[in-house]
């Protein structure tokens, strides 16, 4: 019937691409997160100074374990790498943070 490794709609959704639920989940999702930074006290920077443990908990699960170069080599990161990174961007945060309540 279909080759192996072939959908039976050849111009259906490419690999990868969200359905439209997932894709609206994320968007709505992503416009609460937006409209929560504007907010003095409901930002992600006041709760990760608050939630230092859990900041680093979630922030650990959304960074990617491998990622891939050019020449699609696989590069690990360590748990202590990781962590480098994301207090790396928090204290980036809080110095864009700090420069925007001083202008």
């Amino acid at each position: 019937m279909f080759a192996k490794g072939q959908s039976g709609n050849p111009k259906g959704r490419k690999p990868g691409t969200p359905n439209r639920a997932t894709r609206t989940v994320r968007e709505t999702f992503e416009a609460v997160f937006v409209s929560l930074q504007s907010s003095d006290r409901a930002n992600l920077l006041v709760w990760a100074e608050e939630n230092p443990t859990d900041f680093y908990r979630l922030s650990a699960r959304l960074i990617p374990l491998q990622v891939r170069s050019e020449a699609d080599d696989r590069v690990p990161f360590s748990d202590l790498e990781a962590a480098a990174r994301i207090s790396s961007l928090l204290a980036l945060a809080r110095a864009r943070e700090a420069e925007a309540s001083a202008a």
